[in-house]
């Protein structure tokens, strides 16, 4: 029996989709708005690709869309970030590549020439790039780059950039700010129970208990939420039902599947984050809940001297690339309980503390009646035995020596006295 749920690639228009209608509405407002340069941003295995090629059953017949990765342009591309967008834009719509020496005279008008070329004759065209990071970002050139983009764009013609990471990776560039944007985030909860349920009906049941465990622990992203069905699939379609002993029977597996996207965040992570991370995923009781406050006193534990202004930040950084979620206040948690799992087995605070100068471990005090057993019977009768001998030496020590008398003295007899 083939295994319904896809985990080796992006989705097409032609597999099961859930999920995401906001974001389509919103885009179609976008463009129906004259919006002609946007931004996707979603961390790594949160369905940009998958997003991007729904948009041709989506959008049409208004809009006719182009799709090209960023990271399979030449290097040069990549470099000068205009020259990228119009190679991507000839590969994308399969016509003659841009001309280098055309180009270098006058870069900004050439490129507006030639996408207006490219556009003639056509049906409004969306063209999407995929496959960038912030980092791809950085260059100072991109900010002259959309700001012409956003001005003088051909009519009939909208870019959409779609960017591994999230808007906080990018915060120091203001100008990124101006331009709409959408941001792919976990599914909803209906959205998680469909993905689930309906890739795999009549093949397979889930009860309500498990689906819950499910959400809870993939956190509604939709690469967990696919690991979790294939597995499950391939353990329990025989049966043809899922419980929550089964999800949990499961655990181990998935977690091995997904590790190569928690190491990769766990390496983006400085070793002040990791440090949190680690304390988190080791709170007893909490799953992973906590304040910087908490954090501390986790650490405490371990002898290891943190303040809570450094917690905070590398918690709101974390938060930032949604490795953390803010459930209110200074309150974090884990945006996926199974990261938490990964955390704790894999990694130790004490192993990250030697890659970090910013935290450091104190050194215990030594006590020396640490581990001797110790007779309190035998203390308090020796206590009370103390006791006495103080109250009989204070009575002997009080008592009056001198003679006292009692009387008038008597009187020397008569016969003596003559």
């Amino acid at each position: 029996m083939r295994n319904p749920y896809i985990i080796d690639r992006p989705l097409t228009e032609d597999d099961l989709f859930f999920g995401r209608e906001k974001l389509f509405e919103q885009l179609g407002r976008y463009l129906s708005n004259g919006q002609r340069l946007l931004l996707l941003y979603g961390k790594r295995r949160m369905g940009k690709t998958s997003f991007l090629n729904q948009l041709p059953l989506r959008l049409s017949p208004r809009w006719a869309v182009a799709y090209c990765s960023w990271a399979s342009l030449p290097s040069e591309g990549q470099r000068d970030p205009l020259w990228g967008l119009l190679l991507g834009a000839s590969v994308a719509l399969d016509q003659a590549p841009p001309v280098r020496t055309h180009y270098e005279k006058e870069p900004l008008q050439y490129a507006l020439t030639y996408l207006e070329k490219l556009s003639a004759n056509r049906p409004p065209l969306l063209l999407c790039y995929d496959d960038l990071t912030t980092e791809d970002l950085h260059p100072s050139a991109w900010e002259e780059i959309f700001q012409a983009l956003r001005e003088r764009l051909p009519q009939g013609m909208a870019i959409l950039l779609a960017i591994r990471g999230t808007p906080w990776a990018l915060r120091s560039f203001p100008y990124l700010a101006e331009i709409p944007s959408l941001q792919l985030g976990p599914l909803e909860e209906l959205d998680a129970e469909e993905l689930l349920t309906i890739t795999a009906r009549r093949k397979l049941n889930y009860s309500y208990e498990a689906l819950q465990r499910i959400r809870q622990l993939s956190g509604g992203e939709p690469f967990l939420l696919q690991l979790f069905g294939s597995a499950l699939f391939e353990a329990r379609a025989e049966a043809g039902w899922v419980d929550l002993p089964a999800v949990e029977h499961a655990l181990p597996h998935v977690m091995a599947m997904a590790e190569e996207l928690f190491e990769e965040e766990w390496e983006a992570s400085t070793p002040a984050e990791q440090l949190v991370l680690c304390a988190l995923s080791t709170m007893a009781g909490r799953y992973g809940i906590a304040s910087p406050s908490d954090v501390a006193h986790q650490l405490a534990t371990l002898h290891i001297q943190a303040s809570q202004e450094d917690i905070l930040q590398a918690l709101e950084s974390l938060q930032g690339r949604e490795v953390l979620e803010r459930l209110g206040g200074d309150t974090f948690r884990f945006s996926s309980e199974l990261q938490r799992h990964w955390v704790k087995e894999k990694h130790n605070a004490l192993e990250v503390l030697q890659r970090t100068k910013q935290f450091r471990r104190v050194r215990p005090r030594r006590n020396i009646w640490r581990g001797r057993r110790i007779d309190w019977v035998s203390l308090l009768l020796w206590a009370i035995a103390g006791l006495l001998v103080l109250a009989i030496a204070f009575v002997w020590q009080s008592r009056k020596r001198e003679v006292i008398h009692i009387g008038e003295p008597t009187p020397a007899p008569a016969t003596l006295q003559a």
